[in-house]
């Protein structure tokens, strides 16, 4: 009967401690009608070759392994920029997560 016990017990705290982990990674979009196209000439005018290359200089990029309450944090970030200034977001900065 102990063993039975311990043998639950043991699996009780095996199946508790397993946490979801998931890699992350960090990606962007355009919105509201935005495109890339658009905002190259800016991306030209602050010394970028590409706004692609301007993203990838300004964009923290951390891409790794989140679980549990991490995990929950990386899932539900979501910034979004207004790029010219107009009032409308133009993208969105959010995690994806596998």
């Amino acid at each position: 009967m102990k063993k039975v016990f311990l043998l639950i017990a043991v699996a009780g705290m095996m199946l508790t401690s397993c946490k979801k982990c998931k890699d992350c990674e960090q990606k962007y979009e355009f919105i509201n009608g935005a495109l890339e196209a658009d905002f190259q000439e800016l991306a030209e005018m602050l010394g970028y070759a590409t706004f692609e290359e301007y993203m990838n200089a300004t964009i923290q990029v951390s891409d790794s392994e989140f679980c549990g309450d991490d995990l929950d944090t990386m899932e539900d970030t979501e910034m979004t920029y207004d790029m010219d200034g107009d009032g409308t977001t133009d993208y969105r900065v959010y995690y994806e997560c596998k």
